[in-house]
């Protein structure tokens, strides 16, 4: 793993970025600010996930996918505020996967039937240490598992988060250093 020390739970992004450009959006301090979790349970499923804070301020998202009583889902909020991320092109996100598909999930204000719209996209994570990156306009928007049209717009962004809704039984481990965004240039 790169060795990298940060002195800051997140920082609001503000202001335009080069294309070579990236700030630094998450990295993890201290218990407080790992997030939350959120599992099927909400909906009777029997999934169970959760979110450590290693000593080498990694935050390992963990746990087992059931699909019993129509589950399958954990998602872990990184961070609920506010973020400008205007003048970037994405997000890059330094992590470690275990072969499953994650995706990145960002809200913004939008609503439908009165709940939060998020915008998902495939994380690319690998087995090794590698900057996963998802370009904004990859994003495609969703309402509880359901496809709808909507417009990411990335001044209004207000949370930042991660979901496994892959639908298979079994054991999950993502692992999680920082986040940054970044300019035009994420390939």
């Amino acid at each position: 793993m790169r060795k990298t020390h940060f002195g800051l739970v997140g920082a609001l992004i503000l202001g335009t970025a080069s294309a070579e450009e990236s700030h630094l959006v998450l990295a993890f301090t201290e218990p407080a600010a790992v997030g939350s979790v959120t599992n099927d349970g909400v909906m009777g499923g029997l999934s169970d996930g959760s979110v450590t804070l290693l000593d080498n301020g990694v935050v390992e998202f963990s746990g087992v996918l059931s699909t019993e009583n129509n589950g399958g889902f954990s998602s872990w909020t990184m961070a609920n505020r506010a973020f400008d991320l205007s003048g970037f092109a994405g997000l890059s996100v330094y992590a470690k996967g275990d072969g499953r598909l994650y995706k990145l999930r960002l809200q913004t204000d939008e609503l439908f039937n009165g709940s939060r719209v998020s915008f998902e996209a495939p994380l690319p994570v690998t087995e090794e240490w590698t900057d996963a990156r998802v370009n904004f306009a990859d994003l495609r928007a969703t309402w509880r598992g359901r496809a709808l049209e909507r417009v990411f717009d990335p001044t209004k962004v207000s949370s930042i988060g991660v979901i496994l809704a892959d639908k298979v039984d079994g054991p999950f481990l993502l692992q999680v250093e920082s986040v940054k965004a970044a300019g035009a240039n994420l390939e």
